[in-house]
């Protein structure tokens, strides 16, 4: 915009100051105000991305993202949210006649009580069951609590019995296998299947020890 000399056009001078002030200040206004509306948006838009992964990580993408990722790094869940399966463990126990506090145990050193778990080896569910193995076992829905515990315990249960209740041969088949149990003849020399032993009487003494306090 041009400007008349103020002594030539005094009025038209100060007209056209106020219009060039004007426009600046509209021109800053808008501006700014775009701007501060783009990082609300932008804000909005990340939260809004964020939930969406989140969801899809514990839901149809979980079994992808486990498979990945090995499972049982050691980022277990306190002890306490065996509560949340309580009667299935109660009713396993007594049906195969298993000690529930050693069922909460096995379980928190398998699955960390993930229902959704899966080994990076194809183990699924709160006891980490082969698939394989839950077949044999006539399991229809591996990742369904009820089947998973069931079907764990009664297998267990069957290892306690062919060791003659020799309970770290029993959790060493159950870590390694039946296989390597017998090619060693005992347990086998793996560090993860020996560091597996201590960690479930670890959580059994735990899970005793509640029951003593409860009664």
């Amino acid at each position: 915009m041009y400007c008349d000399s103020p002594l030539k056009n005094p009025v038209g001078f100060i007209a056209c100051g106020v219009m060039i002030f004007a426009s600046v200040f509209v021109l800053i206004f808008f501006s700014g105000k775009k701007i501060y509306h783009g990082e609300i948006n932008t804000g909005q838009m990340e939260q809004r991305t964020y939930k969406f992964e989140i969801t899809n990580i514990k839901s149809s993408q979980v079994s992808e993202k486990q498979v990945l990722e090995k499972q049982g790094s050691g980022n277990k869940q306190p002890l306490g949210n065996e509560n949340l399966y309580q009667s299935i463990i109660t009713d396993a126990a007594e049906k195969h006649d298993v000690d529930p506090a050693l069922i909460k145990a096995i379980i928190m050193a398998e699955s960390g009580y993930d229902p959704a778990a899966i080994s990076e080896k194809g183990a699924v569910g709160l006891m980490q069951l082969m698939p394989a193995t839950a077949y044999s076992l006539g399991v229809k829905d591996l990742f369904d609590p009820e089947h998973n515990i069931n079907a764990g315990v009664r297998y267990f249960k069957g290892l306690l019995n062919k060791y003659e209740g020799d309970l770290n041969l029993a959790l060493a088949a159950y870590n390694a296998g039946s296989t390597n149990v017998r090619k060693y003849q005992g347990i086998p020399p793996y560090k993860t299947t020996h560091n597996y032993i201590k960690r479930v009487f670890k959580y059994y003494y735990q899970y005793q020890a509640e029951v003593k306090y409860n009664t």
